[in-house]
């Protein structure tokens, strides 16, 4: 809905954001249906509509999609609507920090492949942020910290809604 907003011209970056959601969710999928293929990942059949793409059950792909799409729109409007908003200290230290943190993660989880592999993922992108100073970084841990705040209050929801009714 707020992607149309005639002020805020989120509209005119159609064609930066079908390759940048491209390009975050292929990998992503590619990295999903491996990890599925070998066991690592696993949808309970019942539990899916029963259409795949790649071997993925359409939510899943749907869902990396649709995410990837959400983020992008709300940095957009994060830079759009705080755009004074830079964190140009605190995101050079929470990026530093939560990059030490990954990589602990990603050390304690060494034999869980796909822990491994997000941590330190995650790890090796946070040093670069701390190293580079990319002049985005501050939106990108509002747009974060919004993402997490709604992830926590939509699964606390959730979590209390009965997926099934037993008789």
């Amino acid at each position: 809905l707020f992607s149309f907003r005639p002020r805020a011209y989120f509209r005119k970056e159609w064609k930066w954001l079908l390759p940048s959601i491209a390009a975050v969710a292929i990998p992503v999928l590619i990295l999903n249906s491996q990890l599925l293929r070998i066991g690592v990942l696993i949808f309970e059949p019942e539990f899916t509509l029963g259409y795949g793409i790649a071997g993925l059950p359409v939510e899943e792909v749907l869902y990396h999609l649709f995410i990837t799409y959400f983020s992008m729109l709300c940095y957009y409007f994060c830079r759009y609507y705080l755009p004074g908003t830079q964190l140009k200290y605190a995101s050079r230290i929470l990026s530093g920090a939560a990059s030490v943190c990954c990589f602990i993660v990603a050390v304690i989880f060494y034999d869980h492949w796909f822990t491994l592999i997000a941590f330190l993922s995650a790890s090796v992108f946070l040093a670069f942020c701390f190293l580079q100073k990319p002049f985005w970084l501050g939106h990108i841990f509002i747009t974060y910290s919004i993402f997490a705040l709604c992830f926590v209050l939509v699964n606390a929801v959730l979590q209390e809604v009965p997926t099934s009714i037993h008789i």
